[in-house]
């Protein structure tokens, strides 16, 4: 019966159609969205203030990290998820995160937290909905050992 269930689950997960994301992520869209976020922030800012002293809080490192932090953590919301592995696949995903969390697999943890960060570096969204595919796969198999 196990045979049976997974080789229809690893069916259900390579025959599901991957999504990109709505919204893209890469360094690109990054570079991009510094220079109207730095004049938007120094117009709050207002005439009276010296330019040098605006510059300082609101520069381009600060702003290139704030954007690649949200690309990085955008790659971790539940629906985004979903999106690249369904409904199944997303239990099966978390019963992953749970599992080498408990057995503090360190070399499996940092895997899947640099999987996003080669998104953003080779701007192809397909890298993390494959990845997330693997990992449902590893956490379905994590399941059928606990099951037995």
């Amino acid at each position: 019966m196990k045979i049976i269930l997974t080789i229809f689950f690893i069916f259900y997960l390579l025959t599901k159609p991957t999504l990109i994301p709505q919204e893209e992520c890469n360094l690109r869209t990054i570079s991009q969205s510094i220079p109207p976020i730095v004049w938007y922030e120094q117009t709050i800012d207002g005439e009276n203030q010296p330019s040098i002293v605006t510059r300082f809080f609101h520069n381009k490192s600060n702003i290139f990290m704030s954007q690649f932090t949200k690309c990085y953590a955008h790659s971790f919301e539940p629906v985004e998820v979903y999106l690249s592995i369904g409904l199944i696949g997303l239990f099966f995903w978390a019963n992953f995160i749970y599992e080498i969390l408990i057995k503090k697999n360190w070399w499996l943890i940092a895997v899947f937290l640099s999987i996003p960060v080669l998104t953003i570096f080779i701007s192809d969204p397909r890298i993390t909905s494959y990845a997330y595919k693997i990992f449902a796969m590893i956490g379905f198999a994590y399941f059928l050992k606990r099951v037995k």
